[in-house]
């Protein structure tokens, strides 16, 4: 079989998905700009709207899974508690490089895709185009280090939390995505710290970034929920493990035409206030003050910090299980068999609406009168 780079339908699919990304997208970004005239006097001015462009191009996402990746999504356990106009954080797994892809088709199925703010390393920022727009949609690029990842975090958290909207605040704890080398780099480190986790389905969380989002968000983010995803097509069950970044490459899923058939995403639903490091007092509205101002303990933060980096090490165990027996059965049934919820499985198939269809047709109808005039105006 041709790779597929030499395929002649795989190429046209390459050419007509960077066509209608890049050109869509580059609309968005110019529709992006006027938002800059109400930084001045109303950050309230400036959320809205580009909530309104973020909201556009979550279509654009749906329109492209649509057409180049039809995968359903398979949602079971505490999803219901996903909804719009929520304040709130999620955290998953992270499997491949189009994960965000995923959740942000979630958040739009719930009415909330103007909503998600996604936290992701600082070399995307510099994307053409895809990085500028998400610069004007005030996602957090991460340096991966600390000192200077904190006040960054604290800025626009902060910030967030003044324009009194709602908010998806995505972010994955293994800090990338998993891989034979990933996973080994990661049980190194986890060796170094003395940690029993062995895991060979996720990679050891990091929690120091985790902890101080909700620790920051207090008291507006009441629930944590973790995703754990699954993709269909991977075996994983004999031998040495394969992973979805292995299988389901972007190339593969949007040029090839190889995506998978469902996503499965079971979700569980976390009260943080009654997280290990957040219960009896383990609340706070800083790293450095708590909710009246008042100047908190640094080694008790840290010791909060510590219970909740295992508390989260112990989730992300019960994660590596759960991915066993996904990769055993090929869902997570007997993960929520007998909870409570285990009747809200819900399965979704991303079919855009006349909306979504319509933001790409007028973005397109845009840049052709824009041409034409240009093109007038210099002859």
């Amino acid at each position: 079989m041709l790779p597929w780079y030499l395929n002649p339908i795989s190429l046209i699919r390459t050419l007509a998905f960077a066509l209608l990304l890049d050109g869509t997208a580059t609309c968005i970004n110019l529709l992006q700009y006027p938002s800059l005239i109400f930084i001045p006097f109303s950050r309230h001015l400036y959320r809205l709207y580009n909530k309104f462009t973020a909201q556009i191009f979550a279509s654009l996402l749906v329109v492209l899974a649509y057409l180049f990746a039809p995968a359903e999504l398979v949602l079971s356990g505490d999803h219901k508690g996903l909804e719009k106009d929520a304040f709130l954080v999620v955290v998953g797994n992270h499997q491949t490089l189009a994960d965000w892809w995923w959740l942000w088709i979630l958040a739009w199925r719930r009415g909330a895709s103007g909503d998600v703010k996604i936290i992701l390393k600082e070399s995307l920022k510099w994307v053409p185009v895809i990085g500028w727009g998400m610069s004007f949609l005030e996602f957090i690029f991460l340096a991966r280090k600390w000192a200077i990842d904190k006040a960054r975090l604290h800025k626009i958290l902060h910030r967030a939390q003044r324009d009194a909207l709602p908010l998806w605040l995505l972010l994955f704890p293994e800090g990338t995505v998993i891989t034979h080398e990933t996973l080994q780099t990661s049980l190194s480190y986890g060796r170094k710290q003395s940690w029993p986790d062995k895991p060979r389905n996720v990679l050891i969380p990091k929690h120091t970034g985790l902890f101080f989002v909700l620790r920051s968000m207090q008291p507006h983010v009441q629930k944590l929920y973790d995703i754990t995803i699954g993709f269909e097509g991977v075996d994983s069950s004999e031998g040495e493990p394969k992973y979805a970044y292995d299988v389901h490459t972007l190339p593969s899923v949007f040029f090839a035409g190889k995506a998978p058939k469902r996503i499965h995403m079971h979700v569980r639903e976390f009260v943080v206030s009654e997280l290990p490091g957040f219960a009896a007092g383990g609340k706070g509205g800083s790293e450095s003050t708590d909710e009246s101002g008042r100047e908190v303990d640094e080694d008790a933060v840290e010791e909060r910090s510590e219970l909740f980096g295992r508390w989260l090490r112990q989730r992300w165990m019960e994660k590596d299980g759960m991915m066993d027996e996904f990769y055993g059965s090929g869902s997570f049934q007997k993960v929520y068999k007998g909870q409570k919820s285990s009747d809200l499985v819900e399965v979704i198939k991303p079919i855009p609406g006349v909306w979504d269809w319509g933001i790409v047709v007028g973005c397109w109808v845009a840049a052709y009168l824009f041409v034409v005039g240009v093109v007038r105006l210099c002859s």
